[in-house]
């Protein structure tokens, strides 16, 4: 039961969103150019502002603007924040350190820590608890997990994950991972290698039971399959609240506010579109389909098509379209 929102359909959506950024800048450069002094002089205050890391010798140390705040003392750094409350740090142990008994190598080990900009170390406390942790254990990706423009983060604490805000308040329980997705505000999880869902204020609106997660972001659905964690599972539909709104034991593969379409695997470009409010099914055949918004998808059948799941009808993409989109290939 893989999920409909494959990196092709992230592509689409891409380049929509390419286009509506370019059509800001050409509006922008349309803007007097007394409104651009401005922003110039805006922009060149919030960079004499900025924490930036600067090395002296072996050692990383912290500037804002020109002036130094932390003293050269890190030998691996990530670097502050967006918002400017939040750094991960490392530093060698000398203690942990080994010897290969072979060659002789040394295997240098360091420990990690999050700290602010008056380089105190974050200890995180959950709600409700006397017991804290400040031991960070970061993994391959953990520098964008707080790098972020709001005040909270996903922290990599005792080799957990937890959602914390910058501050060092631990909002979630800790998990075996977590991840942010499309939508602000939610927060996958994992446990036992199964995914659930979080909003930010830590609780879980959809339990661990699915093996992927995804988001309609134009009807507020979020769609969940079990392919490869349950045997016989069921697929599901929630809203934003986390409320179970629809459950199939065929594959879901995407779905709007009046349409749900079934992928069948024991037939070859074999689909089922399901009308919500009519209870009715019918077949469609075709390769691949992607929901887009306002009951239309993306279909391929051979060549590419807009289909209105209403009215059945198939227009032909414009092949520049396609092209620019990549779709063909």
């Amino acid at each position: 039961m893989e999920n409909s929102q494959t990196p092709l359909f992230e592509r689409v959506l891409f380049f929509v969103s390419l286009y509506n950024q370019l059509q800001t800048v050409k509006a922008l450069v349309k803007v007097r150019l007394t409104i651009a002094v401005i922003i110039t002089f805006t922009y060149a205050f919030s960079f004499s502002q900025t924490i930036s890391a600067f090395k002296t010798g072996d050692k990383w140390g912290f500037k804002k603007g020109q002036a130094v705040i932390i003293e050269p003392q890190y030998d691996s750094v990530f670097g502050f924040d967006q918002t400017q409350q939040v750094c991960l740090v490392g530093s060698i142990d000398p203690k942990k350190q080994t010897v290969n008994s072979l060659t002789k190598q040394i295997k240098i080990v360091y420990t990690f820590k999050y700290i602010n900009p008056e380089n105190e170390r974050l200890y995180f406390k959950a709600p409700n608890s006397l017991d804290s942790s400040s031991e960070a254990t970061p993994t391959k990706f953990c520098g964008s997990l707080y790098h972020t423009y709001t005040n909270l983060m996903i922290a990599c604490v005792s080799g957990k994950k937890i959602l914390a805000t910058k501050k060092g308040v631990q909002i979630s329980d800790s998990y075996d991972n977590m991840n942010f997705t499309k939508v602000p505000g939610f927060y996958t999880f994992e446990t036992n290698s199964l995914l659930g869902l979080i909003d930010r204020s830590g609780k879980p609106i959809i339990p661990a039971g699915y093996s992927k997660i995804s988001f309609n972001t134009e009807d507020s659905l979020i769609y969940c399959c079990t392919a490869g964690s349950k045997f016989n599972g069921s697929d599901d539909i929630y809203n934003y609240k986390g409320e179970k709104i629809h459950t199939s034991t065929k594959h879901i593969q995407c779905a709007g506010k009046n349409y749900v379409i079934y992928r069948l695997y024991a037939s070859e470009n074999s689909f089922i579109v399901f009308d919500v409010k009519e209870n009715k099914e019918r077949n469609l055949k075709a390769e691949y389909i992607y929901y887009l918004k306002d009951d239309k998808v993306a279909l391929l059948d051979d060549d590419w098509f807009f289909y209105d799941l209403k009215t059945e009808k198939r227009t032909p993409m414009d092949k520049t379209l396609i092209k620019y989109m990549k779709l063909d290939e």
